[in-house]
């Protein structure tokens, strides 16, 4: 059993000293037998639920429980029973709690609490299975108990949502082999970045026997208060249970009084406590404890909290001053240097306190801190202005005097100090470290909050030293916001970064911020991107350098992405040139990949596929796996377009481990999965394609850009199934996360293809011919996916229909239209498709042949029997079944070889229902009933349907006749 427990986060400072040692401690903690009753008091449904919801966890379903009250109401005493209930049952057990300084939380500081413990307690070879290989270097950024971290936040691969992957495996891992429960308290103080973890958790945590309790003061959120959205994102989700916590009733105080005193209360003192307490369980211990000292309960409950410690000695409250303006906890050493006192003095302070059940010390590191932030809340805001000034200063005085390890919560508590003392010459550039160890944590919302407040200090203090300029600073913070995914802010920021800096006097900081104006731009999906990069070319002075390459790969991927790949490949191979001779083969890595994608799109893909094969060597040798991961994107992608369909299978699932192990799944993993389910389908892959896309699209949210590949898969294989409202539903969503103009070049056309098969499959013909008209002049550049080569395939089969219909109804009108579009869409295709070496491109062509045929009124069955040759070379189920569908109408309608006929039509049919192809199966039985032909091996040849038998004919009962 493995049970570590830590009830707040560990503070700055060494163990208590002296006063920490075994028999000192020991003595301690006994005398923080608390105030509490020694019996557990009502809360029986709740604590039904808790439970339940432990063993749901414990049989293999992760659960998460969101418990909610006003401060006091015993939050902590419920929970505290789950916790025992789940260490005798050999849990393991972890919990942590939100820190405020301020108004401010630290970061990550529940998940730092709560397994910083754990892994000091683990030896090698288990912290080496829990934590394996790349993890381990980049949660040591988290956890320095792990040992020496990774790089800086500029290295590849190291965005939070990596961080968070890691930490959700790291849990999985934890409920693997034994139940494990994980405790959040005091969410509302959260900070961002945990808020955002906890999220993720709730949203992804589908293995190990895990369960998360998180608790909130309810009373504290008002109506702006940011763990609401948190909240109702949970309820959204419905993946979390919410449990309330009501006040006591009098039967309930009455129980709770007994059992602190160990006998029933008076009645009357027991109406007396549950009037002015109103039932709040934390106040009911107060006012007893007021009560057993002298017999009168205080007029008001901010009374309640301080009736007691107005009865202690002076120095004990000078004490617990010092306290109160420390964080949550504080160390031994840390409090005797700052209240200043005689060893004597504070030692018998601190004896009375933690005697009187006011502070509390904790059993693993002798660290104090008050029973109940109540407390602590009431003694501060009785400190007069000047003294919680002085006090602020003489802490961040003694902070700053301390190695911090990089601590992103210590370097954050040193900048609140200085803060809070108005000591704004110490403040700004400490605010500015606690931004940078916030970027090294991965805690980017905190890393940008602080580095606000430096640029809200900076004209306050224009003497103070920094470490870096103005437009650093800003730069900084829009990094910052960057990676917190405040995209519009990073804008706004860098752009402020550009107005500090003079061109003409530092071209190459000025073409810099250009070129992350550039990249935030297109982020954020906003005009200029394009022109920003092209300026930042103009401002980087020629020469090998890595900046000069950097901003010429920059541009190359934009162009790239824009299917501008003429201009993308001189680009690139500009950047790459100059990435060789600065010596940066990371920069050189990522052009690469932009270059071989540009180059197979419009030259010899085998070149194409050469320099992507490179960059992928290149990434996996230097250790850029977010380099490594999207090599593995657009390789599968090329592949699948060149119609190698196994090959672009096997890259994507590769591409799918490393992103894996770089805790990259969820953002170049989904992409991935996207680019492997396209070729499973296409390679008549149906139920694994449906399966993968199900797996991964559990993995992001309605809002993620990466889940559009995956959203398009989903869409044509449900309008080949014949879901059609699924289908459109997946249309709907890809399409309103593809809007920007670098996206939008890639998948308007493929989407604009579902939607128009669904409508054809309906027969709405009108529907159809719009969905192709638009798909076709969303194309920005050369028409290269299957999905998108196919719009004027089924553009020429709704003509077909079209003309079809208008030459039973004699609508001339009609027909000219038709065969006006379908010439404009066959010339298209041949000046696409003719003489092309790929296989598949052949066959659209063929088929776009054939089904022109169809709008001239001329059935060719020649023409239908080759589309079908060229999809059986090609290897391309789905399309060839339709061809076969069509080859088999044309040679009915010729009275053409009956075999054949047949053949075609139970080929066809057998591909359909292995597909579940539901509207093709339709109309394939559909067409042998008229045919009198046979679907299916072994079968007779269908009939059409008998006549109604007319009232002369009709068999009177008992004939034999038929």
């Amino acid at each position: 059993m493995t049970v570590v427990i830590h009830d707040r986060q560990r503070r700055a400072g060494a163990p208590a000293g002296s006063f920490a040692s075994e028999a000192g401690r020991a003595i301690l903690v006994a005398m923080t037998a608390t105030l509490t009753s020694a019996t557990f008091v009502g809360r029986t449904e709740e604590l039904a639920r808790l439970a339940a919801a432990a063993d749901r966890a414990a049989a293999g379903t992760p659960t998460a429980v969101v418990v909610g009250g006003e401060a006091g109401v015993g939050k902590t005493r419920l929970v505290g029973e789950l916790v025992a209930s789940a260490r005798q049952a050999g849990a393991t057990v972890l919990v942590g709690g939100c820190v405020e300084l301020g108004g401010e939380g630290l970061p990550f500081a529940p998940l730092i609490e709560a397994l910083r413990g754990f892994v000091r307690d683990l030896d090698e070879p288990e912290l080496a299975q829990l934590v394996p290989g790349r993890a381990r270097v980049e949660l040591a950024r988290l956890l320095p108990e792990l040992g020496p971290g990774g790089p800086g936040p500029d290295a590849a691969g190291s965005e939070q949502r990596r961080l968070f992957e890691l930490l959700l495996v790291l849990l999985e891992r934890l409920g693997s082999e034994r139940p494990a429960v994980l405790v959040v308290e005091d969410l509302h103080w959260a900070d961002r970045s945990t808020r955002d973890l906890l999220a993720f958790l709730v949203r992804n945590l589908r293995h190990g026997r895990l369960l998360l309790v998180m608790t909130y003061r309810s009373d504290e959120l008002h109506r702006r208060h940011p763990l609401r959205p948190f909240l109702a994102e949970l309820d959204r989700g419905r993946r979390a249970e919410r449990l309330e916590l009501a006040r006591f009733g009098r039967d309930e105080v009455a129980a709770q009084l007994a059992g602190i005193q160990g006998t029933p209360a008076p009645p009357e003192l027991t109406e007396r406590i549950h009037a002015r307490s109103d039932g709040n369980a934390f106040f009911v211990e107060e006012l007893a404890a007021t009560a057993a000292a002298d017999g009168e309960l205080p007029p008001s409950l901010r009374d309640t909290l301080l009736a007691r410690i107005e009865l202690l000695a002076e120095p004990t409250q000078q004490v617990l001053g010092v306290a109160a303006a420390a964080g949550a906890r504080v160390g031994h050493d840390l409090l005797a240097e700052v209240a200043g006192l005689p060893d004597a003095e504070l030692l018998a302070g601190l004896r009375e306190a933690v005697s009187a059940h006011v502070l509390l010390v904790a059993a693993d590191d002798g660290a104090y801190g008050f029973r109940h932030a109540l407390v602590k809340e009431a003694v501060y805001a009785e400190l007069l202005p000047g003294e919680r000034t002085r006090l602020h200063a003489r802490f961040a005085a003694a902070l700053a005097g301390r190695d911090a390890g990089g601590d992103p919560g210590l370097a954050a508590e040193l900048a609140w100090h200085w803060y809070a003392a108005h000591d704004l010459e110490r403040a700004l550039p400490a605010a500015v470290e606690a931004g940078r160890a916030a970027e090294r944590a991965f805690a980017y919302a905190e890393a940008q909050r602080q580095f606000e407040r430096a640029l809200e200090l900076w004209d306050r203090v224009p003497g103070a030293t920094a470490g870096l300029d103005k437009a650093e600073l800003l730069a900084r913070a829009g990094e910052a916001a960057a990676n917190a995914g405040a995209a519009d802010r990073a804008v706004a920021l860098v752009r402020g970064a550009l107005a500090e800096v003079a061109p003409g006097r530092d071209p190459l900081l000025a073409g810099q911020l250009t070129e992350r104006l550039g990249f935030h731009l297109r982020i954020a999906g906003r005009p200029g991107a394009m022109e920003a990069y092209q300026e930042a070319i103009g401002l980087v002075p020629p020469g090998p350098t890595v900046e000069r390459a950097r901003v010429l790969a920059g541009l190359g991927q934009a162009l790239m992405l824009r299917a501008r790949f003429a201009e993308a490949i001189a680009t690139c191979e500009e950047a790459i040139q100059v990435a060789r001779a600065a010596g940066s083969p990371a920069v050189e890595t990522h052009a690469l990949c932009s270059l071989g994608t540009a180059m197979a799109r419009i030259e010899d893909p085998d070149d194409g596929l050469a320099a992507l094969g490179e960059a992928r060597r290149l990434a996996a040798e230097l250790g850029l796996a977010k380099d490594e991961a999207r090599a593995c994107v657009n390789l599968s992608d090329l592949l699948n377009d060149l119609g190698r369909l196994e090959e672009a299978v096997v890259v994507a699932m590769e591409g799918i481990e490393v992103a894996t192990a770089a805790g990259l799944r969820r953002t170049f993993g989904v992409f991935l999965a996207g680019n492997a389910a396209a070729a499973l389908y296409n390679q008549g892959r149906w139920d694994e394609t449906a399966e993968l896309t199900a797996a991964y699209l559990e993995l992001g949210d309605d809002e993620d850009l990466n889940t559009v590949t995956l959203r398009q898969s989903m869409a044509m294989l449900d309008a080949g199934r014949g879901h059609f409202e699924s289908a459109l539903g997946h249309v709907r969503a890809a399409r309103r996360l593809a809007g920007d103009e670098f996206i939008a070049v890639q998948y308007p056309p493929n989407l604009a293809a579902a939607e128009a098969e669904v409508a054809a499959w309906r027969g709405r013909l009108e529907e159809a011919a719009a969905a192709v008209a638009g798909g076709l002049a969303a194309l920005q550049g050369p028409l290269v996916d299957l999905r998108a080569c196919l719009l004027l395939a089924i553009g020429l089969r709704v003509e077909g229909e079209r003309a079809r219909l208008a030459t039973a109804r004699h609508d001339h009108e009609t027909l000219t239209d038709a065969r006006l579009v379908a010439d404009e869409l066959v010339q298209w295709a041949r000046g696409t498709f003719a003489g092309s070496r790929v296989a598949w491109r052949r066959a659209v062509l063929a088929t776009c042949e054939a089904e022109w045929a169809r709008v001239q009124g001329e059935p060719d069955p020649e023409r239908w029997l080759a589309a079908v040759a060229a999809w059986e070379e090609s290897g391309h189920p789905y399309p060839l079944a339709v061809a076969r569908w069509r080859a088999a109408e044309a040679l009915l309608a010729g009275r053409g070889d009956r075999t054949l006929v047949a053949e075609l039509l139970r080929r066809s049919h057998a591909t359909a229902s292995g597909l579940g192809a539901e509207p093709l199966r339709g109309e394939l039985e559909r067409l042998a009933r008229l045919g009198r032909s046979t679907c299916a091996p072994g079968t007779r040849p269908a009939r059409p349907p008998a006549r109604r038998p007319s009232r002369r004919t009709r068999p009177r009962p008992g004939s034999r006749s038929a």
